[in-house]
């Protein structure tokens, strides 16, 4: 085998995300934007009372708290919630990323979910994940779903043509139900995430103390080094699933300490 076909591109043209179906709903929900937070902030409330069982809730929740659509999807995606942010980031660090919210930039009416995916996610990290893993193997990819006429197909439909109900990537399915069977085109979306939470916990759980808990960690400029302590010892025990926080946090350290900063 020289050549393999991949199938890059179809999450982030045509709306294959939970933030994608998340943001379009909450597009169409912007006048009841006062209501859907003082709701999520009800819940969260409740959640919190719920202490470390309720930490699911409050992750549920906790975007949904902002006062904007775009706030929340922002909150949706990010790793750091404003109440964590509050407490990780050091008092110069929360100055200078004070009102700052790429949210109205970002999105637009919604169809800016879509342009952002293909942009930055996808250019910046998985194309270049893929060619690192082909290369390795002495593979060539081909992306038969990122070919110009088609990328800009995706690019001129409206996002009610790729979200419909709970589900995404609609013109997609539409177009393979003429030939496969339901099996395939209503099966559900399969991650290909890394074991963070368990290599945490063991295999990197030393190169975390010895470069983002230490000392002379560059990072302490930044984030308090309490409080990713804390986050470190609650991941270990089990108690909270910090993975996002901690591998931001290391490859972050790690670069800081390569470039000198």
């Amino acid at each position: 085998v020289k050549v393999a076909l991949t199938g890059d591109g179809g999450d982030e043209l045509f709306g294959g995300y939970e933030h994608h179906v998340a943001g379009y709903w909450l597009a169409r929900l912007a006048p009841v934007d006062r209501l859907r937070a003082l709701s999520a902030e009800a819940l969260l409330r409740a959640a919190r009372l719920l202490g470390d069982r309720g930490q699911r809730a409050r992750r549920v929740f906790g975007p949904m708290t902002a006062p904007g659509w775009r706030e929340a999807v922002v909150a949706m995606r990010t790793a750091v919630s404003d109440e964590l942010r509050r407490d990780l980031y050091t008092p110069e660090l929360l100055e200078r990323t004070r009102g700052a919210s790429p949210g109205d930039a970002l999105f637009g009416d919604g169809g800016g979910l879509f342009a952002a995916a293909g942009d930055l996610f996808l250019a910046d990290r998985l194309l270049m994940k893929t060619d690192i893993a082909t290369m390795a193997a002495g593979l060539e990819s081909r992306c038969p779903l990122l070919d110009t006429r088609l990328a800009e197909l995706a690019a001129s439909l409206a996002p009610s043509l790729k979200v419909a109900r709970l589900e995404g990537k609609q013109v997609l399915r539409r177009v393979l139900a003429r030939t496969a069977p339901p099996a395939v085109w209503r099966r559900p979306k399969r991650g290909f995430t890394m074991p963070l939470d368990q290599w945490l916990k063991d295999e990197l759980a030393g190169l975390v103390q010895d470069t983002v808990l230490a000392p002379n960690a560059r990072i302490a400029s930044y984030l308090r080094p309490e409080v990713l302590a804390r986050l470190f010892r609650e991941h270990r025990d089990g108690r909270a699933n910090w993975r996002r926080v901690l591998w931001t946090a290391l490859l972050l350290e790690l670069w800081l300490r390569r470039n000198g900063s």
